[in-house]
């Protein structure tokens, strides 16, 4: 940064950039001016993490942490500039909202006791300065360096003139102001009064204490209800400010009749984000319906470690007939993205009887015989489902009924006065913050760098996320197949399932390692609202819920101690499901044969409750009055691969699932996003843990972290688990011992990356309180990683596979698939700059280098020299054992091999390696990147092997020139245009486009 380059006080500032840009980003040869040498950062960034007080501080129990962070930027400089859509409504002003990525120490920059203090401001069409509320995205994994992420919002004048293409911009300045912090124990109605100039109707809705009830009417017409404002569970302040606040609330829905027998204790879960803002007549609703319910006392006599809230037995299958909201009379609901099943007003030959005082409308209404276009429908005994551990997503708002407030709430609800930061510079010369400045390149977890693509045109691309967003919309409001835009059956009551039916599905369609950068550049909402259209149908086949009482995930800790106590196994193939995993099994009949009911099979009762030994209905129970089409729904029915249901999305596949929501999270601070990702996050903790009461199958490791931890240290030695467990625990560090497979690959595919990246971004995005919950899982799973790893290879993942390949037998050979190893790479980075950035230099330095060896030996050893490609299948041996014979190769082939490369046969330097003759260079694209990020130092190396893989190596030109020929190619590309920013292709080598821009001067 210039600013920073000619101003002496800013010279630990300057330090810090230098330590993000060879850690966390950029690359020596840039860095140093350097236009064809390798230069060696090494040093350089070591020195300015710990001179600057980003390195020597570990994060304690408490969340805190070494080091000093803190920053003074002089009030009135430049920052950011944001980017949107002019706001086309009547409104003379609107809510201006955005992310901003930030660098260290910028906020929180005081910790009042009893007021927020804000850093930012934003300026009218007049020059008029106007204070932007920030709230917290995401955090940098030092807490001492505070908010990496934030969201910032302001009431602005809708006044600002529009460029050619309906665009305007307000630039982020330094300028301080303060307001409250959210009271202690405030209610939902308490917090959502706290924005300005909150218009009468809405606070006079909200001082009245008048209950926003949603109800239903199960089986046996039973009402259920619960007041979405007070909820059952715990209530929480997501935003809290003059602009804008949003209260979180929790509760089950409740019988408003005594029970008996076969009735339902409760019916499901509903999370509430409701949200006020600053002059705007609406009050919005961000719901999450589930039936993933658990309570504190567990089957077999076991009760949770920690009181989390009243006791709930879970359901199995939840019938009912309609499910609605009950609004004051004289207000209506408006749905964001309506479906079939949707009344915006009552029916009183409904069974959900019509409120005298309230209004009604259904967000699920009965079936009757006009939906036989979606299922045979037999209108006396057709029910709507909600399978066990079922979630719906539902985005509503709740205004004045009139048509103009309603057409606001429309113009509301597709997200207008979102804006996304911008790349360029200020008058001085400074980068602004923003997803591509080296400095403050903070896009999910793995914190990305996104490349400049303004080469393929804005309004190309806002045209094709605007068409995809309105041809998704058509289809969901009809309930219709469109297989063009992956959704093969039609509307199924509650839900409208996204993707192909099997949850496995092989190929690389939607399979995205980069969502969102098109929605960024272009500073298009369409983009989020295409991006959340689809989260919420995908969630439709994710039977993954699992709450406690009070609202929160439930807990990890909670799995391992279930473990420990009896002996319980837990599966994540698939669906996150508890208990032995068989393609029989959640049946609607019968669980499949073999285990029992007890904790150790059943840990959480969904089993007892699907077969009614909790007292609740089964799907034998009601018989007759079974959904038409519940075969067709998620994982119901007892026969896998028939082709006519839908299987959740398997871990392996997981990232056609969070591809919509990181996004969601970092682009737009979504709730429910953030919501599902503290739940896969935790999910993953617990199912993925180090308890020794698992299978000792070694070659079983995507149950648990303990067969991998086995096949890798000592602990394979033991046979007493309490033993295991304790050597974990005992700072998670990996011992190595003799006869182990430390350093020589263990099994790390593409599940365990695609879900580590998701316990990544919910540790950035979570509390302090949870992370310091949750701290050593991700120590343990580092040191997993670093002593697991091949140091002949480099190769994390290594297994064996039941088919052949291009003639290679791969039941007996291990290997790992190229695409694979890719994913591996992204997780580990996203590990490494979540947990470690800042945090601990020798430990950040090590989580680095099982990157930087990955991808160096995955262009070595992996590398086609004679296709300059990477091979499909990078073999080690064909006699199972993990004596890679690359060493020769990666290493030069001098000096003696290394002990944990020897075994029962180690060839000579000159034998061909056992690859597959066929070679991978699409979802490989961004191996280099993410070397070059981990050791800038071989900065020649990595372009030169792009440059090779994409065809443009020319030995003769310069650093810089030589990527400036490879952003060349990628401008020229067929996969960079507007139709193809959301593609597979685009998504898997954006990242080396980065890359390429900085070392080319370009970023």
């Amino acid at each position: 940064m210039r600013l920073l380059q000619r101003r002496k006080h800013y010279i630990y500032t300057l330090l810090l950039a230098l330590a993000l840009l060879s850690l966390s980003g950029c690359f020596g040869s840039v860095l140093n001016g350097n236009s064809g040498e390798e230069v060696d950062n090494q040093d350089l960034g070591t020195a300015a993490s710990s001179d600057g007080g980003g390195g020597g501080g570990s994060e304690n129990d408490s969340g805190s942490s070494g080091g000093d962070f803190s920053i003074d930027l002089p009030a009135g400089l430049d920052i950011a500039k944001l980017k949107l859509k002019k706001p086309d409504s009547s409104a003379t002003s609107f809510i201006l909202r955005a992310t901003l990525p930030l660098i260290p120490g910028v906020f929180p920059s005081n910790n009042l006791e009893n007021a927020i203090e804000t850093p930012f401001a934003t300026k009218d069409g007049e020059g008029n300065s106007i204070p932007l509320q920030t709230e917290i995205v995401s955090r940098f994994a030092n807490p001492a360096a505070g908010a990496d992420v934030v969201e910032v919002m302001a009431e602005v004048p809708n006044s600002m003139a529009a460029d050619a293409e309906g665009m305007v911009e307000y630039g982020v300045f330094i300028g301080k102001a303060t307001y409250p912090k959210p009271p202690a124990g405030a209610s939902a109605r308490e917090l959502l009064q706290q924005p300005n100039n909150l218009p009468g109707s809405i606070r006079g809705l909200l001082d009245s204490g008048a209950a926003l009830n949603i109800v239903a009417a199960d089986h046996q017409d039973r009402i259920h209800l619960l007041d979405l404002f007070a909820g059952t569970g715990s209530t929480k302040a997501e935003r809290f400010g003059p602009v804008k606040s949003t209260a979180l609330t929790y509760g089950t829905m409740e019988p408003t009749t005594a029970s008996g027998s076969g009735d339902y204790d409760h019916l499901v879960g509903v999370h509430a984000a409701i949200s006020t803002m600053s002059d705007q007549e609406v009050i919005f609703l961000d719901l999450m319906l589930n039936n993933g319910p658990v309570g504190k006392n567990l089957p077999g006599g076991l009760t949770m470690l920690a009181d989390h809230g009243s006791d709930i037995k879970p359901n199995g299958y939840t019938y009912f007939k309609a499910l609605g909201i009950e609004v004051p009379l004289g207000w209506r609901l408006v749905q964001w993205a309506p479906h079939p099943f949707w009344q915006d007003y009552c029916d009183a030959s409904f069974s959900l009887p019509c409120p005298t005082n309230t209004d009604l409308h259904f967000l699920f209404r009965e079936i009757n015989s006009s939906d036989s276009q979606f299922f045979t429908v037999d209108t006396a005994n057709e029910l709507h489902l909600f399978g066990p551990r079922a979630m719906r997503l539902e985005r509503l708002a709740l205004v004045p009924d009139n048509p103009a407030a309603i057409a606001r709430a429309k113009e509301l609800l597709d997200e207008e006065g979102l804006a996304f930061v911008q790349p360029g510079t200020n008058s001085e010369g400074d980068r602004y913050f923003s997803w591509w400045n080296p400095l403050t390149a903070r896009y999910f977890p793995q914190n990305q760098l996104l490349p400049n693509i303004d080469f393929i045109g804005a309004q190309g691309i806002r045209n094709k996320l605007s068409s995809d967003f309105n041809a998704l919309k058509q289809v969901r409001e009809s309930g219709s197949i469109d297989t063009a835009l992956d959704v093969h059956n039609k509307s199924m009551g509650t839900a409208h399932p996204l993707g192909g039916m099997g949850g496995g599905t092989t190929g690389g369609k939607n399979i995205h390692m980069l969502e969102g950068t098109g929605t960024a550049q272009s500073a298009w909402s369409d983009g989020i609202n295409w991006l959340k259209l689809q989260f919420f149908m995908h969630t439709d086949r994710q039977p993954q819920a699992l709450f406690l009482a009070n609202g929160d995930p439930f807990d990890p800790k909670e799995f391992q101690y279930i473990q420990a106590a009896s002996g319980a196994i837990f599966q994540t193939y698939y669906n996150f499901w508890n208990g032995p995993w068989d393609q029989n099994w959640p049946s609607p009949a019968i669980p499949a044969s073999g285990y029992s009911t007890g904790p150790k099979d059943d840990p959480f009762g969904y089993v007892a409750a699907l077969l009614g030994q909790t007292g609740h209905p089964t799907y034998k129970s009601i018989g007759q009055q079974a959904p038409g089409y519940q075969v067709k729904m998620i994982g119901h029915d007892s026969c896998y691969g028939c082709g006519a249901l839908y299987y959740p999305t398997d871990d392996a596949h997981f990232v056609r699932y969070s591809r919509l929501y990181l996004p969601l999270a970092w682009l737009a601070n979504d709730s429910l996003a953030k919501l599902i990702i503290g739940l896969d996050g935790a999910l993953r903790i617990g199912t993925y843990n180090y308890t020794p009461y698992t299978t000792s199958t070694l070659d079983n490791q995507g149950v648990s972290m303990m067969p991998a931890l086995r096949r890798v240290s000592q602990l394979m030695q033991f046979s007493n688990p309490a033993v295991e467990l304790a050597s974990i625990q005992q700072g998670g560090t990996i011992t190595a011992a003799p006869g182990n497979h430390t350093n020589q690959g263990f099994g790390h595919g593409r599940g365990h990356a695609w879900m580590l990246q998701v316990a990544a971004a919910a540790y950035r995005l979570a509390t302090p309180e949870w992370r310091s919950d949750n701290k050593q899982w991700f120590e343990v799973y580092s040191e997993l990683l670093d002593k697991g790893r091949s140091v002949c290879s480099g190769y994390i993942n290594s297994g064996t596979i039941n088919k052949s390949f291009d003639g290679i037998d791969l039941s007996k050979m291990w290997n790992t698939q190229a695409f694979e190893e890719a994913f591996v790479h992204l997780a580990t980075t996203a590990l490494w700059q979540s947990f470690w950035e800042f945090k601990d230099p020798a430990k950040e330095a090590a989580a680095a280098n099982v990157v930087a060896e990955a991808t160096r030996g995955m262009l070595t050893s992996g590398w086609d020299p004679f296709k300059n490609s990477i091979y499909y299948i990078l073999g080690f041996s064909d006699n199972k054992q993990y004596d890679n014979f690359h060493y020769f190769e990666v290493y030069g082939g001098t000096g003696s091999v290394p002990a944990a490369c020897q075994g029962s046969y180690v060839p000579a330097a000159a034998q061909p390696p056992v690859h597959s003759s066929i070679t991978e260079n699409e979802e490989t694209g961004s191996v280099a990147a993410f070397g070059l990020r981990a050791n800038p130092a071989k900065v020649n190396f990595y372009l030169d092997r792009a440059a090779q893989l994409y065809g443009v190596y020319n030995p003769a030109l310069s650093t810089i020139d030589q990527a400036k020929a490879l952003v060349d190619h990628f401008k020229n590309s067929s996969n960079f245009t507007a139709s193809k920013v959301d593609g597979f292709a685009f998504n898997t080598q954006a990242a080396m486009l980065a890359a390429a821009q900085v070392l080319a001067g370009e970023l």
